[in-house]
């Protein structure tokens, strides 16, 4: 798909919005990884974002004081944090309650039931967000959108490979979010999430014509 077939797409907006939820971009930014039961434990959320368009949303660093945190320079080098801006950010309870007010003030709460979208989003971004973030978890619903999940499907609908999908919906969220591309950016990866849903949506819609039919078991 080139470049004029994916800025084609920009005028139509899906509903992010219905009776029964809200979807909001969600990424977190952490010190490292760890392949371990409690690995968000084992290292710290240093920036959130949150979205509820490609054009709005949260994002703020989370601190923690020297002694607090344990970091590894492979996700350094990749967030383009340093250690003197984790000790130096807003501590976790005032992001926190700073996260929690800008929902409510756009009239959302703890029953609106946002449905977390991003990359591997429940798996490794929520664990941290519980944990560091409790009055904002209240109101994350159960339910998730994993982005990967929803390229493996399309890779099954299209034939076309992971890789190549993702990276259409990449380039088509860069396209959407206002302002200079800053991937591994927690407010911008949020942003950028709700953006490539809304192109794999549009992606697959055409593509899957079979309707289901209350005897498709039978």
């Amino acid at each position: 798909m080139s470049d004029e077939a994916l800025s084609s797409v920009k005028s139509i907006s899906l509903p992010m919005t219905s009776d029964r939820y809200r979807l909001v971009g969600l990424d977190g930014e952490m010190t490292g990884s760890a392949k371990t039961l409690d690995f968000y434990k084992e290292y710290q959320l240093c920036q959130i974002g949150v979205a509820l368009s490609p054009k709005e949303f949260f994002n703020s660093d989370i601190g923690f004081a020297e002694g607090e945190f344990k970091w590894s320079q492979e996700a350094l080098d990749v967030n383009k944090f340093t250690l003197d801006r984790i000790r130096s950010g807003p501590r976790g309870w005032q992001v926190d309650a700073e996260l929690v007010a800008w929902l409510r003030e756009r009239n959302i709460s703890e029953d609106t039931r946002l449905i977390a979208v991003g990359w591997n989003v429940a798996a490794f971004d929520l664990p941290f967000v519980r944990y560091y973030l409790p009055r904002f978890s209240k109101f994350i619903w159960y339910r998730t959108i994993d982005l990967n999940a929803c390229v493996f499907l399309a890779e099954q609908v299209t034939g076309l490979s992971y890789n190549n999908i993702k990276d259409k919906a990449k380039r088509y969220a860069a396209k959407q979010v206002p302002g200079e591309v800053q991937w591994h950016n927690a407010g911008y990866d949020a942003a950028a999430s709700i953006a490539a849903y809304e192109f794999l949506v549009k992606f697959l819609k055409p593509k899957i014509k079979w309707e289901l039919k209350d005897d498709i078991y039978d």
